[in-house]
This record gives C-alpha cells, structure tokens and sequence, in this order.
C-alpha cells in the first residue's frame, strides 16, 4: 500500500530531469503542470507524489531567483509570494498523501507512535532528490574553480549519505507499520498566516481599509 523509497526516488528524479530539458519553456507553474505524466490518474497515489516532486522543484528554483543581487525589490516580492504559494501547495499536497495513505490503512493502536508521517518522509526523500542533483551539477561545473568543484564533491557525498540513511529509515518505518510495530496520527500544519482571519497584518489590514470607507 505504501509507496516504496526506489519507486518515489524515480518519480523526484523524472520529474527534475523533464524540468531542466525544458526549462526554457517554463515560465509559470501552468506550463510546469504539463511536465506530468498524463497516463496517471488523480486517485493514484503516484499521481500525488509527482504533483508533490514538481512543486518542490518549482520552488527550489524560484529560491535560486530571490537571491539574484541584481533583482529589484519589486522583483524579490513578486518572487517571494509565488514561493509562499508554493509552500502553501506543498503543504496541501503533504497533507493530502497522508489522508489518502492513512484512510486506506489498519493500525495496531498499541504499537509505538511515530512523531513522523510517511508523506512528511516523502517529501524529504524529494528535496535530498534534487539536492543531489543540484550538487552533482555544481561538483562538475567547468566554469568554477577546482577548489569549488572538490568542496562540491564532498558535500555530494554527504548528500548521498542522507539519502541511503533516509532510504533505510523510510522502508523501515512502512515495513514497521505494515507488520503492526509502529503507527502514526494525522497531522496538520495550521499555516495561521496564510489564512486572512488568523493573520494580525491582514485582518487589521482589512478593517482599517473597511473603516476608511464612505458610509
């Protein structure tokens, strides 16, 4: 029932390839959204893992934009909130794997509890994807220093380190909750700033605007 680590790691990888062949046509996430593979259905949970891995590689390149020296500040804000909006996605979508892998599960409500979630696991299995490849680019980029390219290498192999590491723990953990040794809850993020009734900044934006108006 649980996706397994290799099949995840081929989804994040897939997607982060299609991505950097054709970045010069992405200019939106709309145009990102055609990257995914169109045979999966939206009930399949693989569906969800690749929409999860486009978001993550959407905005780890809008983060490489927002430290641009030579952006404007205009240009910086308008970036920063389509990261925030795609933080926003990623959680949604974190959320939305679990529920969907934990309504189709059976726990042994006496087994030890697990302050993790296998979609909070995906989800980093997926960033350390593109990590991996992001280092592996910089480890062999011609144009920088020697010196560069060898702390590079380094850090790759530390990467690599983490991902083996989470790979173990990750299988373990679904192999545990399967056999009934471990379970584990639901939980939400409540993001209080992105709702406008539980964000100071906006709700009093709100009614200072509101009392301006004519009555």
């Amino acid at each position: 029932m649980y996706p397994q680590s290799k099949k995840i790691i081929k989804i994040s990888n897939k997607i982060i390839n299609k991505w950097h062949n054709k970045e010069h046509q992405i200019s939106s996430f709309d145009d990102a959204l055609k990257l995914l593979n169109k045979s999966n259905k939206k009930n399949n949970i693989f569906y969800h893992i690749e929409f999860l891995s486009l978001i993550n590689t959407a905005q780890w390149h809008e983060e490489d934009k927002a430290r641009d020296p030579n952006a404007s500040a205009d240009v910086i804000a308008e970036i920063k909130r389509k990261i925030d909006k795609l933080n926003a996605m990623r959680v949604n979508k974190v959320e939305e794997i679990d529920s969907s892998l934990y309504d189709k599960a059976v726990f042994n409500q006496n087994a030890a509890l697990s302050t993790e979630t296998p979609a909070s696991v995906i989800d980093k299995l997926i960033i350390l994807c593109l990590k991996q490849y992001h280092m592996a680019l910089e480890a062999g980029r011609k144009d920088s220093t020697k010196k560069l390219r060898n702390t590079c290498s380094e850090k790759l192999v530390l990467i690599n380190k983490q991902m083996d590491d989470l790979i173990s723990a990750y299988d373990s953990f679904i192999e545990e909750i399967a056999s009934g040794k471990r379970r584990y809850a639901l939980y939400r993020q409540f993001k209080m700033y992105n709702d406008p009734e539980l964000n100071p900044v906006i709700y009093k934006n709100i009614k200072q605007n509101n009392a301006k108006k004519p009555k």
